[in-house]
């Protein structure tokens, strides 16, 4: 069974947090994926980047020194590198999910929710966004939700090329969902 974005759209924080990011975009969620197609055509076919003349070779490169700042833990300075590149590509799930991930280890939970949102929408296949996206819930306080969560991932199959991610993140979404669950029951 491959991880459905839509279950995610069963948890009412979730679902509105993801409203707030596509409410500049368009009041018809239907219709994200046009106005993402028409905004490559108004670009004719580049991203921001390439109209400035950026190539996909630099656009990797700001990715891998944002990743570096990032396993270094200068958040801060990983953040603006994925915003750049995420500026310069907005069509980049990697980009939107390192955002999301920095907003995350600075503390800014509803920011990540933001960003992860973007990201999934982008690639809504990432399991390992949509565990990041529970623990952000749970960080807030949303631990219902973020328990939901935790369970479909737990309960996923996963297919032959997202195995190895899908049994990293069940093992983490097994953790989260003992921490919730001591957190949840009366004597916790």
């Amino acid at each position: 069974m491959e991880f459905d974005f839509s279950l995610l759209m069963e948890s009412e924080v979730a679902r509105q947090l993801i409203s707030d990011v596509l409410d500049g975009l368009t009041t018809d969620p239907v219709t994200r994926d046009s106005i993402m197609e028409s905004t490559r055509e108004i670009l004719g076919g580049k991203t921001f980047g390439q109209g400035l003349g950026l190539t996909s070779e630099h656009l990797t490169l700001i990715l891998g020194l944002a990743a570096q700042q990032y396993l270094a833990a200068h958040y801060e300075e990983a953040l603006r590198l994925y915003a750049f590149a995420a500026t310069m590509n907005q069509f980049d799930a990697q980009a939107m999910k390192g955002m999301a991930m920095c907003h995350q280890r600075l503390g800014f939970h509803q920011e990540a929710l933001r960003c992860f949102g973007l990201s999934l929408l982008l690639e809504p296949a990432d399991v390992e966004c949509v565990m990041l996206t529970a623990e952000s819930l749970g960080h807030l306080g949303h631990d219902r939700e973020a328990l939901d969560i935790a369970e479909k991932i737990i309960a996923m199959d996963g297919t032959a090329s997202q195995s190895d991610q899908v049994s990293l993140m069940r093992a983490r979404a097994e953790g989260l969902k003992e921490l919730l669950s001591r957190r949840m029951s009366p004597a916790g």
